[in-house]
């Protein structure tokens, strides 16, 4: 039988966490632990913070996604001898992670090539809501997936099956069929952690798709059906590579060179939970450079870079640089 549901991971499955993660870890490094080195700040930070996450969804002693984001930055402040507001940090970091999470390449192009050959499409993630949200809310991601289910909300991450069942009910009810109706053969899970997404999806009892960049060999016991490096190859596992090319050739995807708007980030940031106006310039800053880069040598930029500005006075009272301060890569 062929898979007619696709359920997603969010976070370095179709969004690039990696480099989002790192532009909130320099903007909380140079704002609150600056007297401290970078690589010490660092190395610090993905230890707690790794040491927090394997703990969600574990057998014994788990977390729930909220801990997460509630111990690690006074667990971090401890470590280093720094006394800043964990809670203040807490918020920065989060709004910059969800402000500037972009899709990974390639794979906007599939979900909507998958949404238009009606494929039913679900996002199952492991996170904080707030985070979660706006990067749901700025990538309008309603456009393509039936359900939207992060353990923070829920109460439960993965692997527990009963975050996968969430799931699929929300999509029967879309669909208007009994979720006990769905045959669960025809359900794909498509993410890149093994002990989140696959063993999950084992224990549901559904087919897992291994996003392994890295060519990982050991699956640690997990059952993987298939196994792609991104997102961008998963129509050659469902047999579509040459109806996909087709549709790529006849410029079917949306990819203006202008795509990355400020003003629905903004936007979000002023309505999210918990606004801290002291975090505005900063994030900002990150976003405006972001968007320089994107539009560096489009004739179209300084019209851009007006408009943003007339906004941001009138919202904001702030002024942007003109050029940025600095750019971000090639």
């Amino acid at each position: 039988m062929r898979y007619e549901r696709l359920l997603f991971d969010l976070d370095d499955t179709l969004l690039d966490f990696l480099a989002s993660q790192e532009r909130a870890r320099r903007l909380i490094h140079a704002k609150f632990y600056s007297r401290i080195a970078f690589a010490r700040f660092d190395s610090t930070f993905e230890e707690i913070n790794q040491a927090l996450w394997r703990r969600v969804g574990a057998a014994e002693d788990p977390l729930q996604p909220k801990d997460v984001g509630r111990l690690r930055f006074p667990l971090l402040n401890r470590s280093l001898g720094v006394e800043a507001d964990a809670g203040l940090v807490a918020i920065e970091y989060e709004q910059a992670l969800g402000l500037t999470a972009e899709w990974l390449p390639g794979v906007r192009a599939v979900i909507e090539f998958l949404h238009r050959r009606h494929y039913v499409l679900g996002i199952v993630t492991n996170g904080l809501v707030r985070m979660q949200e706006m990067k749901y809310k700025r990538h309008q991601l309603d456009r393509w997936f039936r359900c939207f289910v992060i353990s923070d909300a829920v109460g439960y991450s993965k692997p527990d099956r009963r975050i996968f069942e969430t799931a699929l009910t929300r999509i029967s009810r879309t669909e208007r069929v009994d979720v006990a109706s769905i045959d669960l053969s025809s359900v794909l899970m498509v993410g890149d952690s093994l002990s989140s997404d696959g063993r999950g999806a084992n224990r549901m009892g559904i087919s897992f798709c291994f996003v392994n960049p890295s060519g990982i060999k050991e699956t640690r016991g997990v059952s993987v059906q298939h196994n792609i490096a991104s997102v961008a190859d998963l129509p050659t596992v469902l047999g579509l590579r040459e109806e996909f090319d087709a549709f790529l050739s006849r410029g079917c995807v949306d990819t203006p060179l202008i795509r990355f708007s400020l003003f629905p980030s903004l936007s979000l940031l002023g309505r999210s939970r918990g606004f801290s106006s002291s975090a505005l310039p900063p994030v900002i800053s990150l976003l405006w450079e972001e968007a320089h880069r994107r539009t560096s040598g489009d004739s179209r930029f300084e019209t851009y870079r007006r408009r943003l500005q007339v906004q941001l006075d009138k919202s904001y009272g702030l002024t942007i640089p003109s050029p940025p301060v600095r750019r971000l890569g090639p």
